[in-house]
């Protein structure tokens, strides 16, 4: 993207969704992560479901999602690139 950039231009200039990843849908998340609480952290912490969204999808209430969010913040995950291996064993406790 900064080769497209002209010299006097920043990427400040770039509007952030242009910045952002391309948005992938739920199904994704829960097709990726062994279990359906990762998949519904990632999901949030994506930054491009809500979390009504996210239960609305998986069939579930509002507060299981909340606290799968939590404990996905508690352990230190922090967006849907980490490594599903890892993120599996965090769930595992």
């Amino acid at each position: 993207m900064q080769r497209k950039l002209g010299p006097e231009q920043s990427l400040k200039d770039i509007p952030r969704k242009q910045k952002q990843a391309p948005i992938k849908p739920l199904s994704y998340f829960a097709d990726r992560y062994k279990s359906r609480d990762e998949g519904m952290a990632q999901a949030f912490l994506s930054g491009h479901h809500t979390l009504a969204q996210v239960r609305e999808y998986f069939g579930i209430s509002y507060a299981i999602v909340s606290r799968a969010v939590k404990q996905a913040k508690k352990t230190g995950m922090s967006n849907a690139s980490s490594d599903p291996k890892i993120l599996h064993k965090l769930f595992q406790s």
